[in-house]
């Protein structure tokens, strides 16, 4: 009863932040300059500066509604645009360019190297972390289990992105409930701040209620974190300068790590994964 009412409170109180900041369609202007364009996605990863009132400088994805009006853009130029915040939605729009560049160079040489990346299909390398309790933990026990891994940090600083990901991951939880063979985990890669006892302070009233929901730290564990993303094309950056970028991923991982799924973003569904993760259970 305690737990529910805990999670009950740190439902309202994200809810509430959340609806602060979406009730109206609120607009950012933001200023900085391009380090990536992934067009299949509709996505523009910008290397920006402080955006008042919002979050601090930092290198993020933004979704944008329309690719056109991004196809005179390239990595490396200096632009601006309006950042728009409405209805549990957030997309950017109105790009002018600044001020043509050269492509950043990454300061990370980490992502520059594709050959490690591995395709949906393969097998995931094995990889350690840390539990709830601050024991090591596998990515995989042999224990038969289905994962659906999402990637997180507890200082991110858009309320309406990260809680997305958490409700998802509640409604997958719920779903799979009384299913022994699905395993719901959320992963920090930030792992210079967050602490197992850091991420149970955030998430601990959520997950509590579900028996087959996890957060994992990767603190003392930044290699297995990175060789993770590496391997399944989830990128991070900027973490020991505190100027945390990522490219939002949850991917799903077969009992053996065979890597079935990524969903991009936020943009996902629960049903979608629950849906599809049904159909591929029935045949195993």
């Amino acid at each position: 009863m305690e737990k529910k009412l805990l999670f009950s409170k740190w439902l309202s109180i994200v809810l509430a932040m959340t609806l602060i900041a979406c009730t109206d369609k609120t607009t950012y202007s933001v200023v900085g300059t391009v380090a990536d364009i992934q067009s299949a996605e509709n996505t523009i990863i910008v290397k920006h500066d402080s955006i008042p009132g919002l979050m601090m400088a930092m290198t993020m994805p933004f979704h944008v509604k329309n690719i056109k009006e991004i196809e005179h853009i390239s990595p490396g130029d200096s632009v601006h645009f309006d950042f728009i915040w409405m209805d549990e939605t957030t997309y950017a729009q109105n790009f002018s360019v600044m001020g043509k560049g050269k492509e950043i160079e990454n300061e990370d040489e980490f992502w520059e190297e594709e050959s490690f990346k591995k395709s949906l299909g393969d097998i995931i390398d094995n990889g350690t972390f840390l539990n709830d309790i601050g024991e090591p933990v596998q990515l995989s026990d042999s224990d038969g289990k289905f994962r659906i891994i999402s990637f997180i940090f507890s200082r991110c600083p858009m309320p309406n992105m990260c809680p997305a990901v958490v409700f998802k991951n509640q409604y997958l939880a719920s779903a799979f409930k009384e299913n022994n063979r699905v395993d719901l985990i959320m992963i920090s890669f930030d792992y210079e701040y967050d602490s197992p006892k850091i991420l149970m302070d955030k998430y601990g009233p959520a997950v509590s209620l579900y028996p087959n929901w996890y957060v994992w730290s990767s603190q003392n564990y930044s290699s297995d974190m990175m060789w993770l993303a590496k391997q399944t094309g989830f990128e991070f950056w900027g973490v020991e300068q505190n100027q945390i970028g990522h490219n939002l991923r949850t991917i799903v991982l077969d009992p053996n790590r065979r890597w079935l799924k990524t969903y991009v973003g936020d943009q996902w569904r629960g049903k979608d994964i629950k849906d599809e993760l049904n159909q591929i259970i029935n045949i195993y």
